[in-house]
């Protein structure tokens, strides 16, 4: 009997132990990494997450680098679709600047 009841101890510490949730280290760290521009606000914010991932993916961290491409060549990124163009270019457009080819 005495087996079982450690059995069971260990058992239920085990599922303890895995229910826990993970949280990032620092309070109001991103969990996920998000691309921030000098003056410290997140310009990818308004893009959907799979056209942020593309986006990071290819190394387009800046306004900057983002205005060197086409439209063409953003949507050949995996994850980055057409929806997005417009919001892109309405970033671009906030600072002065467009897409390459427009």
């Amino acid at each position: 009997m005495q087996n079982r009841e450690r059995a069971a101890r260990k058992n239920l510490s085990r599922s303890a132990s895995n229910t826990k949730k993970k949280t990032p280290e620092t309070k109001g760290e991103a969990v996920t990494k998000k691309v921030i521009t000098a003056t410290g606000k997140d310009w990818m914010e308004g893009l959907p997450a799979p056209a942020q991932r593309a986006l990071t993916g290819a190394g387009i961290t800046t306004l900057k680098k983002l205005s060197s491409f086409t439209a063409a060549d953003l949507l050949a990124l995996h994850g980055f679709g057409p929806s997005s163009i417009p919001k892109v270019r309405e970033l671009l457009y906030a600072k002065g600047w467009k897409l390459k080819g427009d």
